[in-house]
């Protein structure tokens, strides 16, 4: 059961007590940092109900270690959501890409929020403006709503090197990977947990720059781009960083085969995590049924 990152956990509570009383073997999965960033009572509640044989499904190492430390988990598994919705075939060794040798482009692709750094994005593209950096910048992704969209136009008219190109999907999609060098990531949303966006990004050798919220230290490392201290200002760290880049391309190289080794890493790492568990929860079903059925034929008996 996918585990809430607020209130809805009180819905939750029951399922897990039925599946307690039943014997059912429990599971459950986070995808939430909110009860990891600041401790919850009801959290607490939420997994002392499920017992220490239940499995607890995270999405990175240290999501795993943190719900071990804060509430006493005593068993967590780390698995990425690659393993669930990238292609397996593009993501190994053998996998071809370009990699970055020279920087141009900036993109960002999310839904357009504050919250999710649009604006920190533009902030960054008149830094770099003001700087002298010749770079150009392309925003994709659908609006969250029309004040946010009134507001990113408005700044446009002013970023003449910026494009928006509108929602991207497929291989409308692909063809915006391919015309970026680098992916920023200005996160600043208080639940943000594993951007599936940052490892597409990195299956094609983009290094990304971006707020350090949730399991994003973990997904791009230091090697592989820049993760910029959520407490610190986004847009000088990254300025810096890219004129290192502008003016090193061989870190830029660097960089770039950098972000598709973790990225296969990440995978494969948490490919052999996911089916061992896999294994072992379709075995722990298959037992668990005779002695389900034993014990209803026992009661109808009496």
């Amino acid at each position: 059961m996918s585990v809430s990152g607020g209130w809805g956990q009180v819905y939750e509570l029951p399922f897990v007590a039925v599946a307690r009383w039943r014997g059912m073997p429990v599971y459950l999965h986070h995808h939430s940092f909110a009860y990891l960033d600041r401790r919850s009572r009801l959290t607490g509640w939420l997994m002392r109900l499920a017992g220490p044989e239940c499995v607890h499904i995270a999405l990175s190492t240290g999501m795993a270690s943190r719900l071990q430390a804060q509430y006493s988990v005593k068993q967590a598994v780390a698995v990425s959501n690659t393993v669930f919705f990238l292609q397996p075939d593009t993501t190994t060794e053998a996998t071809t890409f370009a990699p970055r040798r020279k920087l141009h482009t900036l993109g960002l692709l999310s839904n357009l929020a504050e919250e999710k750094g649009v604006f920190l994005f533009l902030d960054l593209m008149a830094a770099a403006r003001d700087a002298g950096l010749s770079l150009r910048g392309m925003l994709a992704g659908p609006f969250q709503d029309d004040e946010t969209e009134r507001r990113v136009r408005a700044r446009l008219t002013h970023l003449p090197a910026v494009e928006y190109v509108g929602p991207k999907y497929g291989a409308e999609k692909d063809a915006f990977f391919a015309s970026i060098d680098v992916f920023v990531f200005p996160t600043t949303y208080v639940n943000e947990a594993e951007p599936l966006v940052l490892h597409e990004a990195m299956q094609r050798g983009i290094p990304v720059i971006a707020y350090g919220r949730g399991a994003i230290p973990e997904i791009v490392g230091a090697e592989s781009g820049l993760v910029v201290d959520p407490a610190v200002l986004f847009v000088p760290a990254a300025l810096d960083c890219l004129r290192v880049w502008l003016h090193e391309p061989a870190v830029l190289e660097a960089a770039s085969s950098a972000a598709v080794r973790r990225c296969v890493e990440t995978y494969s790492a948490s490919e052999r995590r996911w089916l061992a568990s896999r294994d072992a929860l379709v075995d722990g079903v298959a037992m668990a049924s005779p002695s389900e059925e034993q014990s209803r034929s026992t009661s109808s008996k009496v």
